[in-house]
């Protein structure tokens, strides 16, 4: 068996904790939500001798109705992740259009709204 590049997993409450069924793997426990990615990782190693494992794992607790909107939580918040990668790139984009253009770092931060300091980081990277 090798690793996925993501495995999907189900955390059920139970009255020690959560069960977390790994999906092709198997089922181990954790005593609380934020235990579990850590937790998940070490049960992969354990079952497929890995060192690490550095892949996603996608956590969805079964949670009731609050499921629906912790789902969309995670769509948005990617699609944020996205949009600020996005942002990144193009700022970076015109920070160098406008120092090859002539101007200074001053008009820069002006233009884009961040400080001539951090136009000086940026130019750099």
């Amino acid at each position: 068996m090798t690793a996925a590049d993501m495995y999907e997993v189900i955390a059920r409450k139970w009255e020690h904790g959560w069960e977390l069924h790994i999906d092709g793997l198997g089922v181990t426990q954790v005593g609380t939500l934020d235990q579990a990615d850590r937790q998940v990782r070490d049960y992969i190693c354990t079952m497929l001798d890995l060192d690490r494992y550095d892949g996603r794992v996608e956590l969805t607790p079964e949670i009731g109705p609050v499921k629906t909107a912790l789902l969309e939580l995670r769509r948005l918040t990617r699609l944020r992740e996205t949009v600020e990668a996005q942002s990144a790139a193009a700022r970076i984009d015109v920070i160098e259009a406008m120092k090859d253009s002539g101007y200074s770092y001053a008009d820069i931060a002006g233009a884009i709204g961040v400080s001539k300091g951090r136009v000086s980081q940026l130019v750099g990277k």
